[in-house]
C-alpha cells in the first residue's frame, strides 16, 4: 500500500508565499491587469492543492480553511483591481501573500487533546473572512461609484453582496456552535434584510469605496458578535459589553468624523 503524501504546515506555508510572491512580481512586471483575475484562479487551485496534501489535525476542518481562503481571495483581489496609490496597492500585495501562508503556518503540526489548540487558527480564519468581506463591500462601492457595468442597477449588487455576507454570517455561527434550528434560519432571514438596508445606506455616506467597505464590515462584526452571543444560553451579558459597546461607538462617530467628507 503506497504512503499517503502529506506536507508540513510550514512547507505549505512556504510554498503558499513563494509561488505567491513569484506570481505578483510577474503580474507587476507584465502590467497586464486581467492577469489578475487569471491569477485569482490560479490561488484558488493551489489552496485547493495544498489543502488537499497538507497535514490537518483531525480537530481541523480543511472545508472550513477552503471557504475561508477563497472569500479571502475575492475580497483582496477586489482590493488589488481598484487600487490606484502604487505603495497602496504593494502594501495591499505584501498583505495578501503573508495573511493567506499564516493560515497555513498556524495549522498544528501534531494531534493535541488541549481544547485551545485548534483556537488561533479559527480565529485567523475569521480574519480572513472579514478581510474578504471588507474587499467585497469595497467593490461594490468602487463599481457603483465608476459606474461600471452601468446598466445593471446598484440594487443588484446590494442584493448580491448581501446574500455572500449572510452566508458567511450564518456559516460562521454554525462554526461557533449555534444549532441550524428555526430561529437560527429566521435569524438568517431579518439579516439579509439588515445587510441590504445597511449596505444601501452606507452607499450614501460621503466616503470613499474602500473607508465604506471597512467601516461597513466593522459594523457588521460587531453586530455579528452581539447576534452570535444572543444564541447561546446565557444571552448577551450587556454588563461585559458595556466597554465594549461605547468604544467601538466612540471609534465608529470619530471615523465618520475625520473620514467621511460632510458638505
Amino acid at each position: 500500500m503506497s504512503k499517503k503524501i502529506s506536507f508540513h504546515p510550514k512547507f505549505a506555508a512556504g510554498m503558499d508565499a513563494l509561488i505567491s510572491a513569484l506570481m505578483f512580481w510577474a503580474l507587476s512586471i507584465i502590467g497586464v491587469w486581467w492577469l489578475l483575475a487569471a491569477w485569482f484562479f490560479v490561488r484558488i487551485v493551489l489552496w485547493a492543492i495544498l489543502v488537499r496534501f497538507v497535514y490537518y489535525p483531525k480537530e481541523i476542518s480543511r472545508v472550513r480553511h477552503f471557504i475561508s481562503l477563497c472569500v479571502f481571495a475575492a475580497g483582496s483581489t477586489l482590493f488589488l483591481l481598484f487600487i490606484e496609490w502604487a505603495w497602496a496597492w504593494r502594501l495591499m500585495v505584501l498583505a495578501s501573500i503573508i495573511f493567506s501562508a499564516w493560515s497555513f503556518w498556524l495549522l498544528p503540526p501534531v494531534e493535541s487533546k488541549l481544547p485551545f489548540m485548534p483556537k488561533p487558527h479559527r480565529r485567523w480564519l475569521l480574519f480572513l473572512n472579514l478581510f474578504g468581506i471588507a474587499g467585497m463591500w469595497s467593490g461594490v462601492y468602487a463599481v457603483s461609484a465608476f459606474q461600471i457595468l452601468y446598466n445593471i442597477s446598484a440594487w443588484v449588487w446590494v442584493i448580491l453582496i448581501s446574500l455572500i455576507v449572510t452566508a458567511i454570517s450564518g456559516w460562521w455561527w454554525w462554526e461557533y456552535g449555534v444549532p441550524r434550528d428555526k430561529r437560527f434560519f429566521i435569524w438568517l432571514a431579518v439579516w439579509f434584510v439588515m445587510m441590504v438596508e445597511l449596505s444601501r445606506g452606507v452607499m450614501f455616506l460621503p466616503m470613499g469605496f474602500f473607508a465604506s467597505g471597512f467601516f461597513l464590515t466593522w459594523i457588521w462584526y460587531c453586530l455579528w458578535l452581539f447576534a452570535r452571543f444572543n444564541f447561546t444560553k446565557e444571552g448577551i451579558n450587556w454588563k461585559k459589553q458595556r466597554l465594549f459597546i461605547i468604544s467601538n461607538l466612540s471609534l465608529m462617530i470619530l471615523f465618520l468624523i475625520f473620514v467621511a467628507r460632510w458638505k
